[in-house]
């Protein structure tokens, strides 16, 4: 492509229109009425299909660093029960997934508060509020300060998950000049602290998670795997709990380890919409039927990430546009090279043009989360593709020639009255 053809006053108009168009619809698509469409859209992402379907999740190795422990419905006697169970193996922190906002009777909340006590690391779940209409959070609360007092605290929000995907998280906020950290990143940091400063040094504002299990991929315990030990089994035999083997098995899997407690489920196996997300590994990534992952699973994620140093680099928003604006401009140059150059089979090639570029950036998008675990977001060039062959047909078929037109018969009735 010759330079008269790359840079051109015609390419340069065209872009401006797809600009235009594109700022248009984004402000037309930010309105009130279409905010539940807008969550739609914005919810589907290409790249998901690197987590759904491109990477083998079987082959994935269990982390051994992580135990989870369902609470089911469990109230706070039988919260106080699983920590004194889990405490008695001597596990590196213990992470609740639970808030406790307002104090109970004075008997239950002091035995809770006591088994709190014997926790050598505890982190127990915050979550970030907007006092007013405020768009940022300026608030964070926490349990009752019975509990706090003996704990760390981390919040359980994600990024926009209340509608859309759980695709990314906030590491850290300051609330009142104080820094709050993410639940999982408290634990970790609790854990290891190294690699939680090293996560900590990235200093992203949002981070993506990195997903690679789900409960499969963690040892999971069930409430009642840990009740009826201390209560009986289901024939009424009691369990001796001082049983070497028994002991061994629970110190095997908690000694050292991080545990966290949370909510998966009524019992394991069972499915709540309570505490559970759509994630970017639900197999069904267009049209999820159902969520596909607790919460205190994504944190598990999260914490992996941070352990493993698997971080997900994203091009920064400036970064993007720029490239946005870049890529609209070749596309548009590539038509008008192409209306010049092979006129007669320009309709042809025009819509070769387009599909071929819709899989480069694809294909670019995908291979550079799958290969290198970074994140591009080309869905806008998607939607490029979708008008700029009409934008370059506007123009070019009526737009231009009646501009041209237009100025020709100006200066022709110029020139008349100067004679």
């Amino acid at each position: 492509m010759g330079k008269s053809r790359l840079i051109s006053i015609d390419n340069f108009i065209t872009t401006a229109v797809i600009l235009f168009i594109l700022v248009y619809f984004s402000a037309y698509f930010n309105s009130d009425f279409l905010n539940t469409i807008n969550n739609q859209i914005q919810d589907f992402k290409f790249n998901d299909i690197v987590f759904s379907r491109l990477r083998n999740h079987e082959t994935v190795e269990k982390d051994t660093n992580i135990v989870i422990v369902n609470i089911g419905n469990l109230q706070r006697e039988g919260i106080t029960k699983e920590i004194d169970f889990i405490n008695r193996y001597n596990p590196a922190v213990i992470g609740v997934d639970i808030t406790f906002p307002r104090e109970k009777s004075p008997e239950i909340d002091i035995a809770l508060a006591k088994s709190f006590l014997k926790v050598k690391n505890l982190v127990l779940a915050s979550k970030l509020s907007s006092a007013g209409n405020d768009d940022e959070y300026n608030n964070v609360e926490k349990s009752i300060p019975l509990y706090t007092q003996y704990a760390k605290s981390g919040y359980v929000n994600f990024v926009d998950a209340e509608f859309r995907t759980a695709r990314e998280f906030t590491p850290r906020v300051y609330i009142d000049q104080n820094e709050e950290l993410a639940f999982a990143v408290r634990v970790a940091q609790l854990f290891n602290p190294d690699a939680a400063r090293k996560f900590l040094a990235r200093n992203n504002k949002r981070e993506m998670i990195y997903y690679e299990r789900n409960l499969n991929k963690y040892t999971v315990l069930d409430w009642d795997d840990i009740l009826k030990i201390n209560n009986g089994n289901k024939t009424g035999e009691t369990i001796d709990t001082n049983n070497n083997i028994l002991d061994n098995k629970y110190k095997h899997l908690i000694s050292g380890r991080i545990v966290l407690l949370g909510f998966v489920g009524p019992e394991l196996g069972s499915l709540s919409e309570e505490d559970n997300f759509y994630t970017p590994m639900n197999p069904q990534y267009i049209g999820k039927a159902y969520p596909d992952m607790y919460g205190v699973v994504v944190h598990a994620n999260i914490i992996s990430m941070i352990l493993n140093k698997k971080y997900i680099n994203v091009l920064p928003d400036i970064w993007v546009t720029i490239l946005i604006i870049i890529l609209s401009y070749l596309t548009m140059a590539g038509f008008t090279y192409m209306r010049s150059r092979f006129e007669e089979a320009y309709e042809g090639l025009s819509l070769i043009f387009v599909f071929a570029e819709a899989f480069l950036f694809l294909g670019a998008s995908l291979s550079l989360l799958y290969y290198f675990n970074y994140y591009l977001d080309l869905k806008t060039m998607f939607f490029v593709l979708a008008v700029s062959e009409m934008v370059s047909e506007t123009y070019f078929g009526s737009l231009k020639p009646l501009t041209v037109n237009g100025f020709k018969k100006l200066a022709a009735g110029f020139a008349g009255k100067k004679n």
